[in-house]
């Protein structure tokens, strides 16, 4: 589900359609909500409203805020600067501290203010990390309130919100555990959907999302590129692949839990023996299991002439698509540049993001992409310079937002630091009643001799 790993041990360049989604949906599609749709206006003035200085004077005089931020796109001349630690209306922190990547942390959430109403509330186990500060940082730019909801805290802002103390506008979450009931976050992010707020993603659409099976069926049937593969249900016997079923995944099959993360329970360049199969599902006896035929990628050159695995992690945000080099071998980001989008042919890298965000009613997730090393069948939509690609991890619902410059495996910080500021800008248009997802944009790095036509 969720890109809670350090990272997959070092291995062959044959790897494996490993992780079909560390999400993934189940076999009935729930009644998703609308893409452009929203529960209530909730924002100064309503999705009608003149959204020019009075109507942020209103909204910043609700949140009780000293200083009065633009809106996404406005001047930024007039508006003060916060001391380090210091937030909009409030003392200054004595514990803040400055990340390496320059976002302003506190070291508590942001109090909520006598309204009980919260703009922006990221669900995250922990706070801390720098993607924390830079949106702490962003949101107070546009006048709106901030909370982190951490381990010490989830509890009481359920109640809060059950009890009809507190009101969450968009609740980000980032660490709830589906298929787990019990999980606090699980709980706190159908509290905020039941009060009326939005949660990013929808719980019901994340929920589903987890179990990679059903979203394999699901992605399948649309025609969208994914390994072949056998389910063996949880009340199935261990067995060995039949003779068709090996013709068709090869004798080096991978095999992972449908709803495992992080890498547990994922066995790669496994036999398709009953005993093998065996001792893989012993992991977990009571998850499913998809058994998938290992793929071996191509391999290509960046636009610094670095041989990198035909691999990608590509992020989804609201319509948004971020695309990045990801090692199977290291766990290495690198944001993809316009020239070798063009180059190596890698416009199905957005196609294919996009339907996956269709099919499954997604609003912010990751999903991986490999270019096989072998040739592509005649007539296959998703091919470049002749060979295929493949959906591998299908959706990632928590993305690994922490940065480069502090984990070597993480996101590069710019692309953490823009979806920062996205996050806020799409709080601020949710709190005036705007949609939050109009049209399809890349967002791509610059060639690397800054050549100004890429």
């Amino acid at each position: 589900m969720a890109d809670r790993r350090s990272g997959p041990p070092k291995r062959l360049r044959a790897v494996s359609a490993r992780e079909a989604g560390d999400a993934a949906g189940v076999a009935e599609e729930p009644a998703a909500r609308g893409r452009g749709s929203r529960p209530e206006g909730g924002g100064a003035g309503g999705p009608e409203a003149d959204l020019g200085v009075p109507a942020l004077a209103e909204a910043v005089a609700e949140a009780g805020v000293e200083t009065a931020g633009p809106p996404p796109g406005a001047g930024l001349g007039a508006v003060p600067v916060l001391p380090v630690g210091g937030r909009p209306g409030g003392p200054e922190t004595k514990s803040a501290w400055r990340t390496e990547g320059r976002g302003t942390m506190g070291g508590a959430p942001l109090a909520r203010s006598g309204r009980g109403v919260v703009d922006l509330c990221v669900g995250q186990r922990e706070d801390g990390e720098a993607f924390l500060g830079w949106l702490r940082d962003a949101c107070a730019l546009r006048s709106l309130s901030c909370e982190v909801a951490h381990a010490g805290v989830v509890e009481e802002l359920r109640r809060e919100l059950c009890d009809g103390r507190l009101r969450i506008r968009v609740l980000l979450d980032l660490t709830a555990a589906w298929g787990h009931e019990e999980d606090p976050y699980v709980q706190l992010c159908y509290a905020v959907k039941d009060c009326g707020g939005r949660v990013i993603d929808d719980p019901d659409a994340a929920a589903l999302a987890d179990h990679k099976a059903a979203t394999h069926h699901r992605l399948e049937r649309a025609g969208l590129p994914v390994p072949p593969t056998v389910v063996l249900r949880r009340w199935m016997a261990d067995r060995s692949l039949t003779a068709e079923e090996r013709r068709v995944l090869g004798e080096a099959v991978v095999i992972k839990p449908a709803r495992g993360w992080g890498w547990r329970g994922v066995v790669l360049g496994a036999s398709p023996e009953r005993d093998s199969i065996a001792r893989a599902r012993d992991h977990d006896r009571s998850d499913d299991y998809l058994v998938q035929r290992q793929i071996r990628y191509a391999w290509l050159e960046d636009d610094e002439g670095r041989e990198r695995p035909a691999w990608w992690r590509v992020f989804y945000l609201f319509g948004e698509i971020v695309p990045c080099w990801w090692s199977p071998e290291t766990s290495e980001y690198r944001h993809l540049s316009l020239r070798e989008m063009s180059s190596h042919q890698l416009l199905p890298l957005a196609r294919l993001s996009a339907e996956v965000a269709r099919l499954t009613g997604m609003d912010f997730f990751s999903t991986e992409i490999c270019l096989a090393d072998e040739p592509a069948v005649p007539g296959t939509p998703y091919q470049a310079g002749g060979r295929p690609f493949f959906l591998i991890d299908y959706v990632n619902d928590q993305c690994d937002l922490r940065v480069q410059s502090q984990h070597k495996a993480a996101p590069p910080d710019a692309v953490v630091r823009h979806f920062a500021e996205r996050f806020a800008e799409l709080a601020w248009r949710d709190r005036h009643g705007l949609p939050l997802s109009c049209d399809r944009t890349l967002w791509l790095r610059r060639a690397a001799d800054g050549d100004p036509s890429l």
